[in-house]
């Protein structure tokens, strides 16, 4: 097995980050066949892909092979989950939200299929960066309505968020409501500073 490097001059996105396929290229060869290894065996039976869920025994083992990583493939894997998750909020305000039955199908849609991400980051890894875009959004959003409406009055956060953004912003088929109140609460924060 032939250890290379692939870096070549790196260059940063409109945000000053690398981008996915800067972090891949970085890679050895060893360390991108083990993380693309890690992502298989994590994607096994998982409902992100229509599978019938994981068991234990699935997790305990996918949990373990992260473990087993080589330390660069572990760091590229974090550092493909925030550069992913810039990317898909990139893509989110460019072309909204794509029409698809599951989250996977609308972030293949708006990374296109041929994404390195997807080569390396499990189905449930590039949905919480999704659902991680997606917040980013909606707390710009809310903060813009706040900003220009002020806080509405109701009874729950949930509806407050609602009078803000229509009751057909697709962030209420996205996210989870935990996640709608923090982007709420943080959009209130950006606004009293």
């Amino acid at each position: 097995m032939t250890l290379t490097n692939r870096t070549t001059t790196t260059t940063t996105n409109a945000r000053g980050r690398r981008t996915c396929a800067e972090i891949l290229d970085s890679l050895s060869d060893t360390s991108l066949e083990a993380l693309e290894r890690w992502r298989r065996l994590t994607n096994l039976d998982s409902t992100y892909l229509g599978g019938r869920g994981r068991t234990r025994e699935q997790m305990n083992i996918a949990a373990r092979a992260f473990d087993e990583l080589p330390p660069a493939a572990q760091s590229a894997y974090f550092s493909l989950l925030d550069a992913v998750a810039v990317e898909l909020e990139d893509a989110l305000r460019h072309v909204g939200v794509p029409e698809a039955e599951r989250e996977i199908d609308a972030i293949e849609a708006l990374l296109g299929l041929d994404h390195p991400a997807l080569r390396v980051l499990p189905a449930c890894s590039l949905v919480d960066a999704y659902e991680e875009a997606m917040e980013q959004i909606v707390v710009s959003e809310l903060a813009d309505a706040i900003r220009a409406v002020g806080v509405p009055e109701a009874e729950r956060e949930i509806d407050a968020i609602e009078a803000l953004l229509g009751p057909d912003h697709p962030a209420f088929r996205i996210l989870p409501a935990y996640a709608l109140a923090d982007a709420f609460r943080e959009a209130l924060k950006s606004v009293a500073e």
